[in-house]
């Protein structure tokens, strides 16, 4: 792991290559990392007490250069660029090709909650990945998720005194699905296609359900299943 203000995508000998763009770097290198460190007896000029840095695991492999070494110490080396290209490029299709099947998913689980009749083997399903993976039922993400996919306008079950079999498997279902929409962050791509434990991944469970229900899988997700979708 090396010091993102360090490296640069330019081999240089003097540290007059230009260095890496923060933002940029984020976008595009699954090395990208971030360190927080809080020291109470260091204070910044602006008044915090905590500083975020930017560093790259597998600075490398990832094809950047540190811009303070020699070439010759080898420690500039890297893949050919050709190959960083490539690899950088098939990072960012597949970081948007993620993006526009998230939009697509989720307007169909949230169209799903909101049918009259839901799918017989809701409760099941809801019960299954709730018994597997209760860690993820309450957490900050997840909270985030089951607002988007099923805003509180629509949460029937909490507006009558006695919610009825349905609203109440409803409110289960949308624990269920937040729970495996939970599993499949933005670059869910990079990661085998593997059971863990002898139970299958959120994300892969998941997508498996939703195509039973209906939804047309996006190519991104399709490969992942596959297991194409992994890296080297």
């Amino acid at each position: 792991m090396y010091l993102l203000s360090s490296l640069s995508d330019t081999a240089a000998t003097s540290g007059d290559a230009p260095a890496i763009d923060e933002a940029a770097h984020w976008e595009t290198c699954p090395g990208h990392a971030v360190c927080v460190v809080s020291a109470p007896w260091w204070k910044r000029e602006n008044g915090e007490l905590i500083r975020v840095r930017a560093y790259c695991v597998g600075w490398q492999a990832q094809g950047h250069f540190v811009r303070f070494a020699r070439s010759s110490s080898g420690t500039t080396s890297g893949p050919k660029s050709e190959e960083a290209t490539a690899e950088r490029r098939r990072v960012v299709a597949n970081n948007k090709a993620s993006d526009a099947a998230q939009v697509v998913r989720r307007r169909f689980v949230s169209d799903l909650l909101q049918r009259t009749q839901l799918p017989a083997d809701a409760i099941e399903y809801a019960a299954l990945m709730i018994a597997r993976f209760p860690q993820f039922v309450n957490d900050y993400t997840g909270r985030d998720i089951l607002k988007e996919i099923f805003p509180t306008a629509v949460r029937q079950v909490e507006k009558v005194e006695q919610p009825g079999k349905v609203e109440a498997t409803r409110a289960l279902l949308a624990i269920g699905l937040q729970i495996g929409e939970h599993g499949l962050p933005r670059d869910f791509w990079r990661s085998p296609t593997k059971e863990y434990g002898g139970q299958k991944a959120r994300g892969i469970r998941y997508l498996e359900q939703l195509r039973q229900w209906g939804y047309t899988l996006a190519d991104v997700e399709t490969e992942w299943l596959k297991g194409k979708g992994k890296t080297k």
